[in-house]
Order: structure tokens, then C-alpha cells, then sequence
């Protein structure tokens, strides 16, 4: 018989241990969080600006609405995340 364990394919998967399994999750964390970064640091810099011009005046932001902006951002990021 070969050298090995008895039945033991050729093709038999072997894990990745914690610490690969780790790296693996931190890239690719790292895939998804910069885009969205790049993506948040272009686009408020641009709502604060239009929301301090001329043509809008000042108002108290609707807590609904920036909860309900939250909850969105915050479940698309994890489900885009979870892919």
C-alpha cells in the first residue's frame, strides 16, 4: 500500500486553521470598507456643502429620517459584507 493514510484521497480538503481563516476575513473586510470609505468621504462633504446654500435655509434634521438613513447604510454594509 502507499505511503499514507489508508483511503486518503489526493484530493481530500484540509481546512485553514484559525489564524488563515482570520487573515482571510480581515482582507477581505478590507476589500469592502475601503470603496465604501472612498465613497462616504466624496459624498458628505458634498450633502453638507448643498445643505449650506443659499437656497436651502437651515432646519433641524427629521431623527426618523437619519434613523432610518442609518439602518439602511448600516444593513446594506452587511449584507455586502456577508457576500
Amino acid at each position: 500500500m502507499a505511503s499514507g493514510a489508508a483511503g486518503a484521497s489526493p484530493l481530500a480538503w484540509r481546512y485553514g486553521g484559525f489564524w488563515i481563516r482570520f487573515g482571510a476575513r480581515f482582507i477581505d473586510g478590507l476589500i469592502f470598507t475601503v470603496p465604501i470609505l472612498i465613497f462616504a468621504a466624496v459624498l458628505i462633504p458634498n450633502l453638507i456643502r448643498a445643505g449650506r446654500q443659499a437656497g436651502n435655509p437651515a432646519s433641524v434634521p427629521n431623527p426618523a429620517f437619519a434613523g432610518f438613513g442609518f439602518i439602511t447604510f448600516f444593513l446594506a454594509f452587511f449584507l455586502l459584507g456577508g457576500c
